[in-house]
């Protein structure tokens, strides 16, 4: 079972996905290290989520699943306004503050609650790993996805900032930022259909 919860958390974790692209954009940006503020409040963000959604699954989770539908419109229209804000981000080396650094851990957090692969993550995760399961099953599993989940949105933010040098030309990294811009805004599309 622990492989299965491995896999499972790896694939949800690395995949694209709206709070993937930001930690490349942040790790491009500022830098691997403030990016992880991010990262952090994420992974942490996410496995509060789970937390939760575990706890009230026999309660929720038929709801959750006929009111999925919803986050939907709330998610697309975020992943549209971070398009935005992606597209006109450029690089800042000068930028480490404590406020950043809260920002990047707080907005890291939050993101996840409106992120509808986060909610796809939490629902599945719960009724393959949680639901019928032991206390110690659901502590292991939640375990397990904060080690995957931290190490595959930090890989993002690795990958960003392997490329920071390059996107300090203004050509490329307008080339990079459109590039992100799209993926979050075919995401925003794919969540209406």
């Amino acid at each position: 079972m622990l492989f299965a919860m491995f896999m499972f958390s790896l694939s949800m974790s690395l995949s694209p996905g709206p709070v993937n692209i930001v930690s490349m954009n942040m790790g491009s940006t500022l830098g691997f290290n403030r990016a992880l503020h991010f990262v952090a409040g994420a992974t942490i963000g996410f496995i509060v989520q789970l937390l939760l959604t575990g706890i009230s699954a026999t309660m929720v989770l038929q709801d959750l699943v006929t009111y999925s539908h919803y986050l939907r419109y709330p998610g697309a229209l975020y992943m549209l306004c971070l398009a935005l804000v992606i597209l006109g981000s450029k690089p800042d080396p000068d930028a480490e503050t404590k406020t950043e650094q809260q920002n990047g851990f707080v907005s890291g957090m939050l993101i996840q609650w409106i992120n509808p692969k986060a909610w796809i993550a939490c629902v599945a995760g719960t009724s393959a790993f949680i639901l019928g399961k032991s206390h110690t099953d659901f502590a292991l599993f939640l375990l397990v996805y904060f080690v995957v989940c931290f190490c595959s949105v930090a890989l993002w933010a690795a990958a960003g900032r392997l490329m920071m040098r390059h996107l300090q030309h203004t050509v490329f990294r307008r080339i990079f930022n459109l590039f992100l811009a799209s993926m979050l805004g075919l995401c925003a599309v794919a969540l209406l259909w």
